[in-house]
């Protein structure tokens, strides 16, 4: 029956602040011991957790406030609650930041940058703000309907989760540093320097570009704005390192500097990047018209965009539901 009586502790302790948990779990634990003289007789443990009464309940003697909703209520309406924002915060950023690639106002790139950022934070928070405001009313609703009597059956206690590794890797934290400043640094240099390294090269052997593939002034300035991309996701490694397991600020941070990125590399690649005279030169050399070069590069942009935001929208969605539950 220790398996029941864990089963009841957790089913207590998940309803409690997490710097609750450990002092509650510890003292439940030993009354629960102390008033069982055989731990082997099965009837005996049961009669005592019920005397105790419903984990609900009991969870409510260890909160010392009284929000709008009740503590016998709060556990499972945190609970839903992180679920649905998760879910509806990563269906407002996604359309939020297709919407708002679509609808650019402004003219000069940075500008360009910022309006997309926080309209996309704009629509997330605003899907969140939707999602806590139903699902409160919900429980509110509930609670009223609710009958007083709160029954429960010690079989269908919940059984206990196997508790998610919070920690980070201080290796793989340092190799992804190095990995991102050496690849994201060759990548600026790149863009800064495309005329020189990018486009299609002569035939005579000196391998001097004949016709460049990006718009030179174009992509210096992206390669300021990857810059500012790289030195955030600097930052995060940087944190990763100092705390060296996973919190609500790391998290923060990294949500952001992901969406941030993934706005840059929308605006990089639906603007004027691919060279008029580089289009030119490819549809005479491969027999095809101006048009269809230009609208197949143009597909092959969008399909990129497209698998860069699922990609990162999925990551987002996957920290935080292996996460949320031990934050």
């Amino acid at each position: 029956m220790g398996n029941i009586i864990e089963r009841y502790i957790y089913d207590v302790i998940r309803r409690l602040p997490e710097k609750d948990r450990e002092d509650v779990e510890n003292e439940l634990r030993g009354n629960i011991l102390e008033m069982i003289e055989n731990p082997n007789d099965d009837e005996e443990v049961k009669k005592v957790l019920y005397s105790l009464g419903s984990p609900r309940l009991l969870a409510d003697n260890y909160r010392n406030y009284s929000p709008l909703i009740s503590s016998t209520w709060m556990g499972d309406y945190l609970y839903t609650l992180k679920i649905v924002l998760i879910v509806l915060g990563s269906i407002g950023l996604f359309f939020g930041f297709i919407e708002s690639i679509q609808n650019i106002e402004a003219s000069q790139i940075v500008l360009k940058v910022f309006e997309v950022f926080f309209k996309t934070i704009g629509n997330t928070f605003s899907s969140m703000l939707s999602g806590f405001a139903i699902v409160t009313i919900i429980f509110i609703c509930l609670e009223k309907q609710s009958e007083k009597k709160d029954v429960w059956n010690v079989d269908k206690l919940p059984e206990i989760p196997k508790k998610v590794n919070l920690s980070i890797s201080y290796k793989s934290s340092i190799s992804g540093l190095i990995f991102t400043v050496i690849f994201g640094g060759l990548w600026i240099y790149l863009l800064y320097f495309s005329n020189m390294y990018l486009g299609w090269f002569n035939s005579d052997g000196d391998w001097v570009v004949d016709q460049v593939v990006f718009n030179l002034s174009y992509t210096r300035t992206f390669a300021i704005l990857f810059f500012f991309t790289l030195l955030a996701d600097v930052v995060v490694y940087i944190f990763k390192i100092k705390y060296g397991q996973w919190n609500k600020l790391l998290i923060f941070m990294y949500s952001l500097s992901k969406i941030f990125g993934l706005v840059v590399l929308a605006l990089f690649l639906t603007g004027d990047l691919i060279s008029s005279d580089f289009i030119s030169r490819i549809s005479t050399e491969l027999s095809f018209s101006y048009s269809e070069v230009d609208n197949f590069i143009n597909s092959f942009k969008y399909v990129i965009l497209g698998l860069a935001a699922l990609g990162n929208v999925v990551d987002i969605i996957t920290m935080y539901f292996k996460q949320f539950k031990y934050l």
